[in-house]
């Protein structure tokens, strides 16, 4: 759960926000947060994971808010597959519980993000409006838990050829990002703008297939970043 409410740029069109959970009172309930922030529409809402994918596959929203726990088709599950189709469908995940190994298989399913519950709804407004920019959303501790959860998963990670195409200032964004760090303390901790820090961020997404700089970092962690290693040059 993000300790501070995340940073973002508010401008832009509406956010098209599908909600799936099989509590009709939580669907409800964030329907009516939803309405009361400014910036949301509500794509659809689906009742569990099979629902869910077959209407992200209907509406295309922008953001899939996923409950985890869900009869039949988990949220992981529907994640996954909500993933594979549509790659640049964000998808933030709701639970009643923190627990470490399964906010990393939520991360390793393609989810940007894992949200409790108990979240204000101020603070899941400005979360689903991260998740939708690509900030980051996941707190810095969180987010180290959940990276060493999926490291003990892929102890012998087969290189990606991916990571090789990384240029070495590349590299060392993507390891500032795999610790959770924002933009701007990236670009103090390598001496440049923040506006260079988004086109390396926009690069290194783009080499890696990632759809946010969660999936980035998973990926690497996967596949044994940084002892890979990237290009001197």
């Amino acid at each position: 759960m993000p300790s501070k409410r995340p940073q973002i740029d508010p401008t832009g069109d509406k956010i098209r926000v599908l909600i799936a959970d099989d509590n009709a009172l939580v669907r409800m309930g964030v329907q009516a947060a939803l309405s009361q922030g400014q910036g949301f529409e509500i794509a659809g809402m689906a009742r569990d994971g099979q629902e869910a994918v077959e209407m992200a596959e209907a509406s295309q929203p922008d953001v899939v808010l996923m409950d985890v726990q869900m009869p039949g088709m988990g949220g992981i599950e529907a994640t996954r597959q909500i993933k594979a189709k549509h790659p640049l469908t964000s998808v933030l995940m709701l639970s009643a519980y923190d627990i470490k190994a399964v906010i990393a298989e939520s991360l390793e399913a393609g989810a940007a993000g894992y949200l409790l519950k108990d979240a204000s709804p101020e603070l899941l407004c400005q979360t689903l409006k991260a998740t939708r920019h690509g900030a980051a959303v996941l707190s810095r501790p969180l987010l180290k838990e959940a990276l060493a959860e999926v490291q003990r998963h892929h102890l012998s990670g087969a290189r990606d050829s991916s990571l090789a195409a990384l240029s070495r200032r590349e590299g060392h964004v993507l390891e500032y990002l795999m610790e959770g760090m924002p933009n701007r303390g990236i670009a103090d901790k390598l001496g440049i703008t923040e506006h260079t820090v988004k086109k390396h961020v926009q690069r290194i997404l783009h080499k890696m297939h990632a759809s946010d700089r969660t999936q980035a970092a998973v990926r690497a962690v996967q596949h044994g970043f940084p002892a890979a290693g990237v290009p001197s040059v």
